[in-house]
């Protein structure tokens, strides 16, 4: 199977992924609900209960928060209340996955997923 066999959700516009983003690939950590992960702890920003919608939202809003780091997705959870009953699961990714975008400051980055691609069974919860 190729690539264009996973597609990419229906509602991202034309400029998601972003041009500048880059194959998902290495270690990355998030913040999920469910033991073992599901496909509901991988879904974007714009999906999430408490995101409010809009029509201007920004790539960024369609990706799904990743850490390269333990510590940073760590202190990430313990500084939301709503994040705070989240765990810790760990996962490579894979070019199938979809794009990354550049890693910031805190070790954190956007993933833009595409559909269907298992990527609930490559995570791990470990804390």
């Amino acid at each position: 199977m190729s690539f264009d066999d996973y597609s990419w959700p229906k509602d991202f516009p034309s400029n998601v992924p972003p041009n500048d983003a880059t194959d998902a690939n290495g270690i990355a950590f998030r913040l999920v609900k469910n033991n073992p992960p599901s496909d509901l702890d991988f879904v974007g920003h714009n999906k999430e209960p408490h995101k409010k919608k809009s029509k201007n939202l920004k790539p960024a809003d369609y990706g799904t928060s990743m850490f390269r780091d333990i510590s940073n997705v760590e202190f990430a959870r313990n500084s939301f209340k709503a994040q705070r009953n989240k765990k810790i699961a760990e996962g490579e990714l894979v070019p199938l996955h979809g794009k990354i975008s550049k890693v910031n400051h805190n070790n954190h980055f956007e993933a833009w997923l595409r559909e269907e691609t298992g990527i609930e069974d490559c995570f791990t919860v470990v804390k």
